[in-house]
């Protein structure tokens, strides 16, 4: 029941945590960044509920994958001066 209860959270979380993503389309870094933590902190959650460490690491990478992507984007953008 408690294991239950303590998913039910952690989706709640990644749930938010998606929603703060959506709203990073408008002009505004705080909330997708928010959105990420929080998005980070219920796969973590889940991760230990289920006892699979290799959901987080899975994730964790592809989060990072995607900072470096989104930075790589930005110095072509800077370079070709759009």
């Amino acid at each position: 029941m408690k294991d239950q209860i303590f998913m039910k959270q952690s989706g709640i979380l990644v749930g938010l945590g998606r929603l703060f993503t959506l709203l990073s389309l408008f002009p505004t870094w705080f909330f997708s960044i928010i959105g990420i933590a929080l998005f980070l902190v219920g796969v973590n959650e889940i991760s230990k509920a289920t006892g699979e460490s290799g959901i987080f690491n899975y994730f964790l990478i592809a989060v990072i994958l995607n900072v470096i992507l989104v930075f790589f984007y930005l110095q072509i953008i800077i370079t070709i001066g759009f």
